[in-house]
């Protein structure tokens, strides 16, 4: 960790680093069960192997439960079949009585 940070991170913050990083890890199952899309999920692999690098621990696991989520998402079919499309009804022309127009416009005229 020292590497990326420097010195002057104390070791009481490395150790809460490598905690919080390991706590990630041990709930990876659930934390990836939220992610719902492929790219999230990548960007969830990314970070994690950055971070594994920078505390020197091990990501596999978290990274597996990843590659399972994404697998699991890939799989899912919709369990209602989209409704056809169909081509709209063809509509008689509505015809309109002079009267009928009249009336519809006779707002704007002007008085």
């Amino acid at each position: 960790m020292d590497l990326y940070l420097g010195t002057e991170i104390s070791p009481e913050i490395t150790e809460a680093f490598h905690a919080a990083f390991q706590q990630h890890v041990d709930d990876a199952e659930s934390i990836v069960q939220r992610l719902n899309s492929e790219s999230e999920l990548e960007d969830h692999q990314k970070a994690l192997v950055k971070l594994a690098q920078r505390v020197g621990q091990d990501a596999s696991t978290a990274i597996r439960h990843a590659e399972a989520r994404i697998r699991e998402l890939n799989s899912v079919t919709p369990d209602e079949t989209p409704e056809p499309v169909t081509s709209p009804k063809s509509r008689e022309p509505e015809k309109f009585s002079d009267t009928d127009l009249v009336s519809l416009f006779s707002t704007l005229r002007r008085h």
